[in-house]
């Protein structure tokens, strides 16, 4: 594994950040008072301190009010310890620290600050130019974020991201990102070396650890008790200033260790490292408990790598101290031990029970390691402890946010704020509550205060750039996310995000590239999450890599991302459904991508987007762009919105037309969608059916309570079609119709446990109406016959299914239960005839009505345990009992053992053994898991076949370089077939098949990828008795597509060249043996260009664009009308797409 830097200033805010972001939203104008100016310069953000303010024009001061609003011309000024922010109207924010002055633009027409004295942070997004004046440089940009300083000597620069012009009369310096210049009297500026986390110390925001309980309390005289618990009263409502104001009358504060670790903390509360530091450094080490918890929290700021040590030496000499417990957290914390961690919280709230701070420390691991209930108790206790404590409250806001309850978190985020407007999280929490409400703008904007209080905080900054994104401003989004690779070379959270940026700007390479490394970095999220929550954020970054795989062709690697995402999280949606559309191109394996669209379903989140109803056909080429996993779904923490909807409408030649609609509405505790689809294609000839595919579907879920949804679910669909290709053997039945109708209603439950484990159940009820006619010819000199068959089926199924899954870091279960049961009829009849004008009917034969029954029940159970980091074991079995009355029946035990080897960065071996019974295609749908150990184990054999399987596979990923894969499995097969000498008519036979897969991929930059396939399938009859009359009994199939990849511009262009060989044998009625084959190219090529970028699409497909004539035998025995993987024919098509 890559080594990375460690990252710095890892505090309580953080794992709010990344453990409890859900999804965004963003920030409510605060309503202004009535104003000299119309509209305003801006308003007051955050006030630390005395904050007064001096209209333009006028000569007195008046102090500030929170949210206060300004003019043009205005004067900040912050008298002695404290800070401010300032929201300007030209979307710039400025952060005021203490003996500070700023006078605001003197119209809405210039950008120009001006700054006597003091230091602000600026983050400016402004269009025009804009500027800093200070008495010795000036400083100008266009949309940049940096720091000034300016005093009676000299000014300073230093610049965090993009650019800036620095100049005077003496010269001018240009300057970027971590540079800093210095400019005095009479000189021009001139470069220095300043780190920009250092520039911003001040700003940072400290977490307090020091609190003197009721026994230490009442050591002190009346009057320095009443004047201690007073400043301890306002440090705990975030009022440091005022907390400063009380302790000032007491002399012995700076000379007694317990006082002086309590000023430290004021001090620290203001942003004032340095005097807090000098306080701390004038006692010995081990003084004092709580002196030497002050030093750990700077050294943690500081990035000291000697801070945990520090901590554990105060622990250890002082195991009864709340404040050595406290630091000790944050030691822990940023030693990536989040676990060990949040047990010295809970140790110091035991040892100061009265502590709010301690409380909503706890709180605060607690909702970091996904627990909302105990972290919402905990937040709760400290509210009733001190009820003005800003940072309780934002926690037990994020506790509902957490839960689902949005409108109650971002009302509780705005109290909060309303009576302390100085906590970052707070701020940050509003920002995602309200952008999940739809308001993005305002969210945006709180997000940015977040940001602008906590300006050194990587996570905030990723979390900044992803909410830039909702608003389509890409360049900015990105200068943030290189910002926190910046301040945390470490932290995979902006190489994620990035790579969620690139693939929605149509850039899967460069994405490709960052969701590497953001794998790579995934273990440092253990100073923010749980091992258990670790795999989940792997799973999610496994998801993001398939998406781009996709966009760019790669079936297999994207199929490989999706094992790796199920294995790292089972409850992930989109894994589940990375998977579903990784099987839809391999024959046979139809069963198991709906399985997969199940669960996806089940998992999936309210708010996101919902399934759309042609999910449940294999890929239509009219809707295969909006098919393949979005971004959206890979990142799940921030897609959750009001109302979606989608439109795709498209058509081509041969009569090719399609259609569909999507539209979605969310609330907090619920979410309702509609869909249907419609498309159309000509058949093969005149005398073969069209291919007409068409459903609908209605979803509802609602939260019942938190944790646990219910989902109910109504689909028709609609499959209407004949042959796709001509047949490789002369003479074999044509297929002129199917038709397939199936109605489906589902209810399904699903319930988190919490820490990793889920409870699934659903149940469903079928209804299948099946049409199919054929076509068959004979003739010979003397007379010719034309026979007509015609078969109907009509089936009621009835299926409930059940999973529980358990995840730990080392160790994953999964146990579950299906049953299913079918009743049907079948009528089959035939006409023959003379083949002559007119047409002489010679008999028409109609059999029995046949009763069908199918019942099937299986009970699983499957494990996996990680051994090392490296080395993962699977093992597992299931219980199926199945009897297809009259035709096969089984019951039987089959075990499971598998491996998966990671023995270096980017490479991963798998092995696997397994055994199964199939069950019918009509109860496919279920819970049941579908793959072991990266392996499918759900196929569409006859029913009732008993198989086994072996298989080995191999993936070598070289960052954004070549990589490959190859898998390699053979199934041996026993299959019902009919057997007239059988006493039931049915006998099991020998079967044979063998899948092979191998592929390469070769980027060439960022804007173009070759690939290379090769696909095997070998199935052959290995039975003894010769049933297999008139359809082949050997097929080898070899597919070998070329894919090449190009970006130029906003278009993306995918030409894609099939090399197919297909040989195969079969035996006559009359028991002669044939042999035929099929060697033959076809050439596909797709263009995509977005014209309004996330929102509308056009694209063009050539399919068979030479149009090559061949002959092919499809292997898939699931026999329902589909789009066939190859067109026959020369076939155009143009689609454009809506989404919003």
């Amino acid at each position: 594994m890559q080594s990375h830097a460690r990252p710095p200033h890892k505090f309580a805010l953080r794992p709010l950040y990344l453990g409890l972001s859900l999804t965004f939203s963003g920030l409510s104008a605060a309503s202004f008072s009535a104003l000299a100016c119309d509209p305003p310069a801006g308003h007051l953000a955050a006030t630390e301190g005395r904050i007064e303010v001096r209209a333009a024009g006028e000569g007195q001061w008046r102090i500030a009010t929170p949210r206060q609003p300004l003019c043009p011309g205005d004067q900040v000024a912050v008298r002695g310890p404290g800070r401010a922010a300032v929201v300007l109207a030209q979307d710039v924010l400025v952060r005021l620290d203490h003996n500070t002055t700023l006078t605001l633009p003197g119209s809405a027409a210039t950008g120009e600050l001006k700054l006597p004295q003091g230091v602000v942070h600026v983050i400016s997004r402004f269009s025009r130019r804009f500027g800093i004046i200070t008495p010795f440089v000036n400083a100008f940009v266009d949309g940049t974020e940096f720091t000034v300083t300016s005093d009676d000597s000299r000014a300073r620069v230093v610049v965090a991201e993009g650019r800036v012009r620095t100049g005077n009369s003496a010269g001018e310096l240009r300057i970027e990102a971590g540079q800093a210049i210095e400019a005095r009297v009479g000189s021009a500026p001139a470069g220095i070396t300043v780190r920009p986390l250092d520039a911003v110390a001040w700003a940072i925001h400290y977490p307090q650890v020091q609190h003197l309980r009721p026994v230490e309390l009442a050591t002190y005289p009346e009057a320095t008790r009443q004047a201690l618990a007073a400043a301890q009263g306002e440090l705990a409502a975030g009022r440091a200033r005022n907390a400063l104001d009380h302790l000032a009358p007491l002399s012995a504060v700076d000379s007694t260790p317990a006082l002086a670790a309590l000023k430290a903390g004021v001090l620290l509360g203001l942003g004032q490292v340095d005097a807090a530091g000098a306080l701390v450094a004038r006692f010995a080490p081990g003084t004092h408990p709580a002196l030497d918890a002050t030093a750990t929290v700077i050294r943690v700021a500081r990035n000291d790598p000697a801070a945990l040590e520090t901590a554990r030496q105060n622990v250890e000499r002082n195991p009864d101290a709340p404040a050595a417990q406290l630091a000790y957290s944050y030691a822990l914390q940023a030693a990536r031990q989040l676990p060990a961690a949040l047990e010295a919280a809970r140790r110091a709230t035991a040892l100061s029970p009265d502590a709010p701070l301690a409380h909503a420390r706890q709180a605060e691991l607690e909702l970091g390691l996904g627990r909302a209930g105990p972290g919402g108790d905990a937040a709760r206790r400290a509210l009733t402890l001190a009820p003005d404590t800003p940072r309780a409250a934002a926690l037990a806001a994020f506790a509902l946010l957490l839960t689902g309850n949005t409108s109650a978190a971002a009302a509780d985020f705005a109290a909060a704020l309303a009576r302390n407007d100085t906590d970052p999280l707070a701020h940050f929490g509003l920002g995602l509550a309200l952008m999940r409400q739809g308001q993005t703008e305002a969210g945006r904007r709180e997000v940015e205060i977040a940001a602008l209080l906590d300006p050194a905080n990587a996570e905030l900054r990723s979390y900044l750039g992803r909410a830039y994104m909702e608003e389509a401003r890409s360049k900015v989004a990105g200068d943030q996310f290189d910002l926190a690779r910046r301040l945390d070379p470490g932290s995979p959270t902006p190489w994620y995000f990035d790579a969620f940026r690139q693939l929605r700007e149509g850039e899967p390479l460069a994405a490709l590239y960052n969701g590497e490394e953001a794998l790579a970095r995934n273990a440092n999220r253990s100073v923010l999450r749980s091992g258990t929550l670790l795999d989940q954020d792997r799973a999610a970054r496994s998801a993001s890599l398939g998406a781009a795989y996709q966009q760019v062709g790669l079936a297999a690697p994207a199929q490989a991302a999706a094992m790796n995402a199920i294995e790292s999280d089972p409850a992930s949606p989109a894994a589940h459904r990375l998977l579903a559309d990784a099987y839809a191109e391999v024959p046979r394996f139809e069963g198991a991508r709906l399985s997969e669209l199940l669960q996806a379903n089940l998992r999936q989140p309210i708010g996101q987007w919902p399934q759309a109803p042609q999910f449940v056909m294999p890929p239509l080429p009219l809707f295969d762009g909006p098919r393949a996993i979005s971004p959206d779904e890979a990142t799940a923490f921030f897609e959750r919105k009001p109302t979606r909807f989608a439109a795709t409408v498209g058509g081509g030649s041969h009569s090719a037309m399609a259609a569909s609609a999507l539209l979605s509405h969310a609330w907090d505790q619920g979410q309702i969608s509609f869909g249907s689809f419609d498309y159309r294609y000509a058949g093969l000839t005149d005398t073969i059916s069209d291919t007409h595919l068409a459903g609908s579907r209605l979803d509802a879920r609602v939260l019942l309570t938190p944790g646990t949804t219910l989902l109910a679910e109504a689909r028709h669909t609609e499959r209407h079609g004949g042959a796709q290709y001509r047949n490789l053997f002369d003479g074999q039945a044509p297929n002129l119709l199917r038709r397939n109708l199936n109605d489906l209603g589902r209810i399904a439950l699903r319930h988190e446990l919490g820490e990793g484990d889920e409870i699934l159940v659903e149940a469903n009820t079928q209804r299948f109406r099946e049409l199919q006619k054929d076509y068959l010819q004979y003739r010979s000199q003397a007379i010719g016959l034309d026979i007509n068959s015609e078969g109907q089926e009509r089936h009621r199924t009835r299926g409930l299914s059940a999973l529980y899954t358990r995840q730990r870091e080392k160790l994953g279960l999964s146990v579950g239960a299906t049953t299913a049961r079918l009743s049907g009829k079948q009528d089959i009849g035939a006409t023959m005839a003379l083949s002559m004008d007119p047409r002489i009917v010679l008999d028409i034969t109609k059999l029995p009505t046949r009763t069908l029954t199918t019942d099937r029940d299986t009970a699983f159970g499957y494990a996996q345990w990680r051994v090392t980091p490296a080395l993962t074991l699977h093992g597992g079995a299931d219980y199926v009992r199945f009897e297809d009355t009259g035709r096969s029946q089984a019951e039987r035990i089959n075990g499971k053992l598998g491996a998966v080897l990671r023995p270096a960065t980017g490479t991963t071996l798998r092995a696997a053994v397994l055994q199964g019974v199939s069950g019918s295609r009509y109860d496919a749908e279920n819970l049941a898991p579908t793959q072991f150990a990266g392996f499918n184990q759900v196929f569409d054999d006859i029913s009732g076949t008993r198989w086994r399987r072996v298989a080995v596979a191999a993936e070598q990923h070289l960052s954004d370089r070549l990589s490959g894969g190859l898998e390699a499995s053979w199934r041996w097969l026993d299959a019902p077939m009919v057997d007239p000498g059988a006493s039931n008519g049915y006998h099991l036979e020998d079967w044979k098949e063998s899948l092979h897969r191998a592929h390469l991929a070769f980027p060439f930059g960022r804007r173009a990828l070759l690939s290379a396939e090769w696909r095997r399938e070998n199935i052959r009859y290995e039975g003894g008795n010769k049933l297999v009359r008139d359809t082949p009994w050997k097929v080898d199939t070899d597919l070998l597509p070329l894919r090449l990849w190009l970006k130029t511009g906003r278009a993306e262009v995918l030409l894609e060249h099939w090399l197919v060989r297909q040989r195969a044998s079969q035996i006559a009625s009359t028991g002669a043996e044939s042999d035929a084959r099929s060697t033959f190219t076809v050439t596909n090529l797709r263009l995509s260009l977005p014209l309004v970028p996330q929102r509308v699409n056009a694209s063009l497909g050539v399919y068979n664009l030479f149009d090559r004539d061949f002959r092919f035998h499809n292997t898939d025995l699931n026999g329902a009308p589909r789009v066939s993987l190859f067109y026959p024919q020369r076939t155009l098509m143009l689609q454009g797409q809506l989404h919003f």
